[in-house]
């Protein structure tokens, strides 16, 4: 009598392992064709349009930089020099770095620099911007404009004589700079101001002059007497403006 009894215990036990072993086979199989099924889906859905506003650089200040002219200061006189760090986060393939500036006056954009300067960064992922200013001997005028994009592979810093059509006035003048502080990304196509070069003129009837920080290079050069902004940013080659 016990003999039947575990026979049929032992056969219970054989008949719900059989089971559990097909419920759980059935459950990986049931898996395997959903997974084989997205699997087909993904592979015959249309692919995915990468917006190109998605490549950026993200643009950082150069402390170094100033450190660095203050050695060469003595001698080179520079109305201006500023400098900032690029970072390039995504492929550079058939991509420039353009530099353009505006020049302000009494509180107004007067000229737009069009044609800027174009710097090739193929397969470069970092680097950076830097432009001086400097007073042309005999010509109280112009100036010696420098803007230079150096990378790992060499730089380029074309040099051109810019007119300075600073009014003219009695009264006392002073000039000043500002440069990118905080990091900042820029989208494809897009130009963000870097740095400025301001002047100002003193009121005839106060003395001293007056100089108001803003929160912005621009909002600064709308509030100098006379002001150029400088600007740079990454571009299609083709579409380079």
């Amino acid at each position: 009598m016990n003999a039947k009894k575990r026979l049929s215990v032992v056969g219970f036990l054989c008949i719900g392992i059989v089971l559990f072993i097909a419920i759980v086979w059935g459950d990986q199989a049931t898996d395997h064709r959903i997974q084989e099924t997205n699997y087909e889906e993904m592979a015959n859905s249309e692919p995915t349009n990468i917006d190109s506003k998605q490549m950026q650089v993200r643009i950082t200040p150069n402390k170094q930089f100033k450190l660095d002219i203050e050695k060469v200061e003595p001698h080179v006189k520079f109305m201006f020099a500023e400098s900032v760090n690029l970072e390039y986060l995504e492929s550079t393939q058939n991509k420039l770095l353009n530099s353009t500036y505006d020049v302000w006056e009494d509180g107004s954009k007067v000229e737009e620099n069009t044609e800027g300067f174009g710097s090739g960064v193929k397969n470069v992922s970092n680097g950076q911007f830097s432009v001086t200013l400097k007073s042309v001997p005999n010509s109280e005028h112009e100036a010696e404009l420098v803007r230079a994009v150096h990378s790992s592979s060499g730089y380029g810093a074309p040099t051109t004589v810019i007119q300075l059509e600073i009014p003219e006035s009695e009264n006392e003048r002073a000039s000043t700079a500002s440069v990118l502080e905080e990091a900042v990304t820029v989208p494809l196509g897009q130009y963000e101001p870097v740095a400025g070069y301001y002047v100002y003129f003193g009121d005839t009837n106060s003395s001293g002059i007056s100089v108001m920080v803003a929160d912005s290079m621009e909002e600064q050069a709308a509030d100098a007497d006379w002001a150029i902004v400088f600007k740079v940013g990454l571009f299609d080659d083709e579409t380079i403006k």
